[in-house]
This record gives C-alpha cells, sequence and structure tokens, in this order.
C-alpha cells in the first residue's frame, strides 16, 4: 500500500511518522500493494481529528474520528477502517465460497 501522511496545525517529527506507519500497517493484510492509503490529522482547539481514504481498484473508502488526543482520534479512525476492510473480506470469502 502506498502511505501519504498530511499534517494540519500539528508537529510532526520522524518518531510520529513511524508510529503512524506502524499502526498502519495493521490495514495491510487487506490492501494490496498498489492501494492508496492517504491520512489526514489535523489539530484544532485541542480537538484533533484523522481523516483516513483508502484508494484501490473497484472502489473508495472514508473513515473519520474525532479525540482530545491525536493518538486517541488516530486509533478510532484505524479501528474503524480494520473493521470495515475485516468485514468486507468476510463477504468476499463467503461469495467465493458459495460458488
Amino acid at each position: 500500500m502506498n502511505i501519504q501522511l498530511h499534517f494540519d496545525e500539528i508537529r510532526h517529527s520522524p518518531w510520529l511518522d513511524q508510529f503512524l506507519e506502524k499502526r498502519l500497517e495493521r490495514l495491510e493484510k487487506f490492501l494490496r500493494p498498489e492501494d492508496q492509503v492517504k491520512l489526514i490529522l489535523r489539530g484544532q482547539n485541542n480537538i484533533f481529528e484523522s481523516h483516513l481514504h483508502i484508494q484501490n481498484v473497484s472502489k473508495e473508502i472514508d473513515f473519520s474520528a474525532t479525540g482530545d488526543s491525536l493518538f486517541e482520534s488516530f486509533s478510532k479512525v484505524i479501528d474503524q477502517a480494520f473493521r470495515a476492510l475485516r468485514e468486507n473480506k468476510k463477504k468476499k470469502l463467503k461469495m467465493r465460497q458459495a460458488r
């Protein structure tokens, strides 16, 4: 998967980049190497937002979450994406088995 990180009103560091990429690896088993993943992190007035956009050959999916910290909002959005991608994979497997 191809990952793009964008920061708005948030200072980032190599450590933060590594942390984010490590957490995004949870999604890797559901995605192809050519799939595009765009993560936008925003922080204003102690409210943090994380937006995750996934684009592959067949569709585009968006996830968003807010929290009192960057890590809270980011964890929520990764969990949302993980659950949705896992369910999508289960549906595909059931369809294949039904054939």
